[in-house]
């Protein structure tokens, strides 16, 4: 019985330790689409995503 639980304590450990392991991928990927929006928000007349006014 005991180890068992351990057994499912150091699953449940590892498997915390895979999805950690991740987060920097994901924190890159999170980046290079917020410069993206950045970008696109940059690329308009007033910088807050409005379009330029007509005459």
């Amino acid at each position: 019985m005991r180890t068992n639980l351990i057994r499912v304590r150091y699953d449940d450990a590892v498997a915390v330790l895979e999805d950690a392991a991740q987060i920097p991928a994901y924190r890159l990927a999170q980046d290079v689409a917020i410069e993206k929006i950045l970008a696109a928000l940059a690329a308009t007349r007033d910088g807050l995503g409005n379009p330029p006014a007509t005459p």
